[in-house]
């Protein structure tokens, strides 16, 4: 059952992403809805300590325009959209109550509250009637503390859509309402004077929550460590802008869709004249579009070398939504017959980010995909967008939306994994998971003097910038603005990179 529930989750990670539409083929109702396929798992611990997978189990819980949470009960047949039915749903898909992360953490807070519980219950009768004890209290550690035997780990979302009954369709495709026609106010979006907001540009830098204290470098501070998405339709379709037109690659559609509806919930006017994701041809590799603009570069409230925070207009670039993987460095390492330095291939982790390669060997390979490393300025826009966020996500740290010690990845993760996780641009794997190399040189007072358009950091250095953080990292170290720096000679298992162009 263990490895039926491995392969069920892996497919919904697989076919679900933000963005997706399906249609409830029996469903009457008015309220488009949004389905979160949430990973609930529970561990069993033995009388040794250690721990191991018991049960997992695939939840549904649908959060409507309204607020209300429910868990999905009973069989239900859903389908994708038909010819004619996606320009019905694209006032839905740009509503503004799909831009935030508030529906997402309703979902995950209901099923702690109520759907997990429900689950650790059958998992002790299951225990129980498999008779995985004959004594429970062997269990018991010594003396008076007893030792868990049931660890429910927290919710993860493995997939999510945005769902519309058939009749709710039905009823659109006869009054056929534009985006903003208002028609449906209070029906299929929220209510007015929802607190809900589309995202806008600052022309200034926000107050920033204050960063407890002042932090060292992150590799000098632990010298006793050892170093050792969904396929699109048959044909493409067109953005329009005025009379100049885009193909969209067929195999792109979803995720061209996704990130213009992203860029408009940020205020921002999506280019017609320009793709919007690319793949590269080389490595494969998925970027999609930051628009040029002003964003606030470091912070007030951080390290000396994050000071002074400044306004800085950056041009427009694709940054890689993933960092480099093993798989992807292995092809570099075959077509060209580069001998790496440290890095090796890893059994069963061609999926995971790269590491143990230098700064220099992370130019070569973007050199190699026709792509280059982005600049600190470039990196740190696309993670924080222009609000000036802590991180990624927001202003408040969240274990459940990174690579981070106790999310059951105590090393590197597959890249790509926390979509919760992903910046306003929808980048991910910016915090945690492995320190990425950037373009620049280090500069501990370059803030000071840095140009106001296209920074691209100091001349010369002796250290080359890291950025994100790693998996083992306290959460301070994976604040947006917070940099690292190391030779660029350095090889770290904590160390990976992502491309520009």
């Amino acid at each position: 059952m263990q490895e039926v529930a491995e392969q069920v989750l892996e497919r919904y990670r697989q076919v679900l992403s933000q963005g997706t539409v399906l249609v409830e083929d029996q469903g009457q109702g008015n309220g488009a809805y949004l389905l979160f396929y949430l990973e609930q798992a529970i561990e069993i611990c033995d009388s040794q300590g250690g721990r191991r997978p018991f049960s997992k189990r695939l939840q549904a819980i649908e959060v409507d325009a309204g607020g209300q949470v429910r868990p999905v009960e009973g069989a239900r047949r859903y389908r994708g959209l038909q010819a004619g039915e996606e320009v019905l749903a694209q006032p839905l898909r740009s509503a503004v109550w799909l831009q935030g992360q508030e529906a997402e953490e309703k979902a995950l807070d209901f099923a702690v509250a109520h759907t997990l519980p429900a689950h650790l219950d059958q998992a002790r009768q299951d225990l129980q009637a498999a008779k995985v004890l004959d004594q429970p209290a062997q269990f018991l550690g010594q003396g008076t503390q007893p030792r868990p035997l049931l660890l429910p780990l927290p919710p993860v979302v493995v997939g999510v859509a945005l769902v519309i009954p058939a009749g709710a369709l039905t009823r659109m495709s006869v009054q056929a309402p534009a985006p903003d026609a208002g028609l449906w106010q209070g029906v299929l979006f929220p209510p007015v004077g929802s607190r809900l907001k589309p995202g806008v540009l600052v022309s200034a830098p926000l107050p920033e929550a204050p960063v407890p204290e002042e932090i060292g470098p992150f590799f000098s501070a632990i010298p006793g460590l050892i170093e050792e998405r969904r396929t699109g339709a048959s044909a493409a379709w067109q953005v329009v802008a005025g009379e100049r037109m885009v193909p969209v690659p067929p195999d792109l559609q979803g995720e061209w869709e996704a990130h213009a509806a992203r860029l408009r919930g940020l205020g921002l006017e999506v280019a017609g004249h320009l793709p919007l994701v690319v793949r590269n041809a080389v490595d494969g590799g998925l970027a999609v579009w930051i628009p040029a603009g002003k964003f606030s570069l470091g912070s007030g409230a951080g390290n000396r070398d994050e000071r002074p925070a400044h306004l800085l207009d950056v041009q427009g670039f694709y940054l890689d939504v993933c960092p480099v993987t093993n798989a992807q460095y292995a092809a570099f390492v075959v077509a060209t017959g580069y001998q790496p330095r440290q890095w090796k291939p890893t059994p069963g982790g061609r999926e995971l980010a790269a590491v143990n390669l230098s700064w220099e060997e992370a130019r070569l390979y973007a050199e190699w995909a026709g792509k280059r490393l982005p600049t600190e300025a470039e990196w740190e826009k696309a993670a924080r967008g222009a609000d000036n966020r802590i991180y990624p996500w927001g202003n408040a740290f969240d274990a459940r939306r990174a690579s981070v010690l106790g999310n059951d990845y105590n090393r590197v993760s597959p890249v790509g994994h926390f979509i919760a996780g992903a910046s306003p641009y929808g980048v991910l794997d910016m915090a945690g998971n492995v320190w990425e190399w950037v373009a620049d040189w280090y500069g501990a007072d370059y803030y000071g003097r840095s140009p106001g358009h296209n920074p691209l950091g100091p001349e010369q250095g002796e250290h080359r910038v890291l950025r994100g953080g790693a998996w083992i990292c306290h959460p301070r170290y994976l604040r947006c603005s917070q940099r690292e720096h190391q030779p660029p000679s350095h090889c770290s298992r904590f160390i990976g990179f992502r491309c520009a162009q």
